[in-house]
């Protein structure tokens, strides 16, 4: 068995040659954290041998499995119905940017894996519809930036993360989708693009949640000035970007908080303040706020209008989980279709006031179970 205190006391002081300390977090007793966080920081040095980074690999694939066996095996027992359901508590105003969440269990945080997805089962006769934004904040983005190549990217179909890397590296568009969707015939070159394309989906997520190179690097591999270059490459492919960001915390500093599309407002507190550190989170939180926020009243809206639809047309159970930009149905499989169909138009029809310019889409999947 690994605990935090043997596994921080004997390795640590192998696996942390090279790291500064100010970028690993400590416990309140202040030894070095073992956590996920920590974990994945080390992994970024190469300066690490072999056998340490092996180490460091087993030891979060431990971790993660510990924690599925304690939320979803034995954890999830604790809140299952008489009639072997589970239902969460869902919270309209638990976070900050306005998104929904849920406790008893906490399904916001639900591994994107199978085994635990093939858990949640339909009724006998029923299937589930998974109904999922699709790249939900990345259009607002584009809505609310008005960048004209993000705009254009999105009306001419475009899979916009291999559009953002042909631009980011200067490589034909057309040619990246080719060879990703032939592994086979171009094995080298697709494990490039495929990693170039990972890199510029997690520096795009990264930049619109607010973060910037270090937290890019962190999560790509690549050094900070690596990370530096691709994040100041894809705001110059996307000067849009660059001016809402400049708009967003302009419009903070002179009202002292920030607001998304729909008019919903976070305050927030830090940027008067002299530590430049507090002033960063809070221009930070400006930034991401409007992003998210109006993401999160888009679903919010659709969960309306869609809940309306289905009890409308007494189509039950009806709507049974919202997780992040998706929503679940439970439906009889002669509703199936009827379901598929409108549910479509409805959620794609949900628009981001005063800002035109970008038609949302969804992606939808059908099953007995959401694995």
């Amino acid at each position: 068995v690994v605990t935090k205190r043997s596994s921080g006391q004997r390795d640590y002081s192998q696996l942390r040659q090279g790291v500064a300390n100010q970028e690993l977090t400590q416990t309140k007793s202040g030894r070095l954290s073992v956590d996920k966080s920590n974990l994945n920081v080390l992994l970024t040095y190469r300066e690490l041998d072999k056998n340490c980074r092996e180490f460091i690999t087993l030891l979060l694939q431990y971790k993660g499995d510990q924690k599925r066996l304690s939320t979803y095996v034995t954890g999830l027992r604790k809140h299952l119905c008489p009639d072997g359901r589970v239902r969460s508590t869902y919270l309209m105003h638990g976070t900050e940017t306005g998104r929904r969440s849920s406790v008893a269990p906490n399904r916001q945080n639900d591994p994107t894996d199978s085994e635990v997805r093939r858990m949640y089962i339909a009724a006998p006769d029923h299937v589930l519809i998974l109904n999922d934004y699709s790249n939900l904040e990345v259009r607002v983005a584009a809505s609310l930036s008005q960048d004209a190549n993000l705009i254009r990217a999105f009306a001419d179909g475009k899979d916009i993360h291999s559009y953002v890397t042909s631009r980011a590296y200067q490589t034909d568009y057309e040619r990246i989708i080719t060879v990703l969707k032939n592994a086979d015939k171009y094995p080298k070159e697709w494990a490039r693009y495929y990693k170039m394309r990972d890199r510029c989906k997690r520096a795009m997520w990264t930049i619109l949640f607010g973060g910037g190179a270090s937290k890019v690097a962190l999560l790509t591999g690549l050094s900070e000035d690596q990370a530096y270059e691709l994040v100041d490459t894809i705001l110059t492919e996307f000067p849009g970007l660059k001016r809402m960001f400049r708009r967003l915390e302009q419009f903070a500093l002179d009202n002292g908080y920030a607001a998304d599309a729909y008019g919903r407002r976070r305050y927030l507190i830090g940027l008067d303040s002299t530590d430049n550190a507090v002033r960063a989170g809070a221009l930070r939180e400006a930034r991401n706020t409007p992003v998210q926020g109006t993401a999160s009243d888009i679903t919010l809206e659709a969960a309306r209008l869609l809940n309306r639809y289905l009890e409308r047309n007494d189509f039950k159970p009806g709507l049974v989980q919202e997780v992040h930009d998706s929503l679940v149905t439970e439906n009889h499989i002669k509703h199936v279709y009827d379901v598929m169909v409108n549910s479509r138009k409805i959620m794609e029809a949900v628009t981001i006031p005063n800002y035109p310019g970008v038609t949302l889409k969804i992606d939808q999947v059908v099953g007995r179970h959401l694995g």
